[in-house]
C-alpha cells in the first residue's frame, strides 16, 4: 500500500467522504494567507497563542509554512510542518496531523533529513485518531531512527509516547519500562518536563490512592525544581484535586482547584480554564454548594464555545445534566443528556 493510499484510508475513516475533497486539495500545502511576517517572526508569533488559542496558533503556523515554501527551504518547511502537526493534535484535529506527518515524510526521504522526530509525530497522530497498531509501528521505527542522532530531548519525548501508545492497548510492563527510561534520561539530560510528563501518566496507571499520590508527589518535586512550569504546575494542581475529591478531603481539593483555576486563568490557558471548571463544579456539587457549581459551569461552557472546542463543549453539557439532576430538575437534565436539544 501507497503511503498517500494509507492515508487516504485513514482520513476517510476519521472524516468521512464528504470533507475528502477539501482535504486532499491541501494534502501538501496549506492555504495562501496574505502575510507581512516572514518564517521566523511567523512561527514565534504563532508560539505565542500556544496552550492558549489553537484557531491562532494554526493561523500563524500555516504563515510560517507558507513563508519557508517561498525561500524553498526544506528544514524550514519541515520545522513548520511538525510544528503543524503538534499544534493541531492538540486542537483535537488527528487527520489534519497525519496529513501534516505525510507531507513531512516526503521531505525527509527526498532530502536525506533526519527522520526520527516527523515517526514519533506520526505514531502520536495515529493514536490520537485510535489507530493503535500503526501507533505502535511508527514509534518503533521512530525508536530504531533515534539511535542514529544524540537528540536526547527527543529520545525522551519519544519513550514517554512510546509508553503511552502500548498502554492504550494494556501493555502496562512494556508501557511502564518505556516510562521508567523517559524519567531516567530526564534527570540524567536536566529536561524537566520529560520527568513530569511520565510522573503524571504513571500516576494515572494506579486504583491505590497512596500509589497515585507516590507519583503526584514526585511530579511536585519537578516542578519545585522548574517553577517556571505554569502550564504543567495547573494540570497537576487539578489533579491532585482529582483525587483529594475522591478520598474526601474536599477542603485540599477546594484550594487545589482554586490554584489550578488561578494559574489558567492568568496565563489564559483557556481550555484547562475551561476543563478545571467543569471539574472544579462536581466538588462544588459534592459540598452541596449547587449555586456555586452553577456559576463555574456556566463560565466552563461559555469559554469552550469562545474557543470553538465542540468536544469541550458536549462534557459540559454532561456536567450540566448532573448538575440538574442533583438540583431535582429531571426535565433539564434530560434536555442536556442530548446536547443537541441544547
Amino acid at each position: 500500500m501507497t503511503l498517500v493510499t494509507k492515508e487516504y484510508n485513514i482520513i476517510v475513516k476519521a472524516l468521512g467522504f464528504f470533507t475528502l475533497f477539501v482535504i486532499f486539495s491541501h494534502f501538501f500545502c496549506c492555504e495562501a494567507i496574505a502575510s507581512d511576517y516572514n518564517f521566523e517572526n511567523a512561527l514565534k508569533k504563532a508560539n505565542t497563542f500556544d496552550n492558549i488559542n489553537s484557531d491562532s496558533t494554526l493561523y500563524y503556523a500555516k504563515i510560517a509554512f507558507n513563508e519557508a515554501k517561498k525561500e524553498r527551504d526544506k528544514q524550514l518547511e519541515l520545522k513548520a510542518l511538525i510544528f503543524l502537526a503538534k499544534a493541531n493534535l492538540k486542537a483535537g484535529k488527528q487527520a489534519d496531523a497525519i496529513i501534516n506527518c505525510a507531507a513531512a515524510i516526503d521531505i525527509v526521504k527526498n532530502n536525506n533529513i533526519a527522520l526520527a522526530e516527523v515517526l514519533m509525530y506520526y505514531g502520536v497522530a495515529y493514536q490520537a485518531a485510535g489507530y493503535s497498531s500503526e501507533s505502535i509501528n511508527y514509534l518503533l521505527e521512530a525508536q530504531d531512527e533515534i539511535v542514529k542522532n544524540q537528540n536526547f530531548d527527543l529520545a525522551i519525548d519519544l519513550d514517554y509516547y512510546t509508553a503511552l501508545a502500548y498502554i492504550e492497548i494494556k501493555k502496562y510492563d512494556i508501557g511502564i519500562k518505556y516510562l521508567n527510561n523517559s524519567i531516567r534520561k530526564s534527570i540524567d539530560h536536566e529536561y524537566p518536563v520529560g520527568a513530569f510528563k511520565s510522573y503524571i501518566l504513571l500516576s494515572n496507571l494506579f486504583q491505590r490512592a497512596d500509589s497515585i499520590q507516590k507519583y503526584l508527589a514526585l511530579a511536585e518535586s519537578v516542578i519545585e525544581e522548574a517553577p517556571e512550569l505554569a502550564y504543567e504546575k495547573a494540570a497537576l494542581r487539578n489533579n491532585q484535586a482529582l483525587v483529594n475529591k475522591a478520598i474526601g478531603e474536599f477542603e485540599l481539593a477546594h484550594k487545589q482547584y482554586s490554584d489550578a483555576i488561578n494559574i489558567a486563568r492568568s496565563n489564559r490557558f483557556d481550555t484547562y480554564l475551561a476543563n478545571f471548571n467543569n471539574n472544579f463544579a462536581y466538588l462544588l456539587m459534592a459540598e452541596h454548594k449547587y449555586d456555586s457549581a452553577g456559576i463555574v459551569l456556566a463560565e466552563a461552557l461559555q469559554i469552550a464555545k469562545e474557543i470553538g472546542n465542540l468536544d469541550l463543549q458536549a462534557s459540559v453539557y454532561d456536567s450540566y445534566a448532573d448538575y440538574f439532576a442533583a438540583v431535582g430538575r429531571h426535565d433539564l437534565a434530560f434536555v442536556y443528556q442530548d446536547s443537541s436539544f441544547v
